[in-house]
């Protein structure tokens, strides 16, 4: 059996974002890289740690991700988990539940930080 793949096309992107299933080694990285977390770390710094083995299972930098719409975001993440159903059942299975919690409770967070920050970047240099 090969290892599951996927190709994914964004309407009115020209970008075709590929994933690729994790191997066991690119696993064990994520397990080793899952320990420097830290609360309260920006989703940039996150980004960050997990970036080189990301590159190896998929072509989605942090600029990509940037650039995307909450739902182009939740069609990539949901295409991401399928291609890595295992994975995510084996991340389960040893515990790791705290660590998928932290993850989303940082990403919430810098998520409400960028939010309360647009309307005042958004409005930088403009008088009233």
């Amino acid at each position: 059996m090969a290892a599951k793949s996927m190709s994914v096309n964004i309407e009115g992107n020209k970008k075709v974002f590929q994933f690729k299933e994790l191997t066991v080694r690119q696993i064990m990285d994520v397990f080793d890289v899952v320990k420097e977390f830290k609360t309260g770390m920006s989703f940039q710094e996150m980004f960050g740690l997990v970036e080189s083995s990301m590159a190896t299972c998929s072509n989605v930098t942090l600029e990509d991700l940037q650039a995307l719409a909450p739902s182009e975001l939740e069609q990539l993440w949901t295409e991401f988990k399928g291609v890595n159903s295992s994975f995510f059942k084996m991340a389960r299975t040893l515990g790791m539940d705290e660590m998928i919690t932290s993850i989303r409770a940082a990403l919430v967070s810098e998520f409400y930080n960028l939010l309360s920050t647009a309307p005042a970047e958004a409005t930088k240099g403009v008088k009233t």
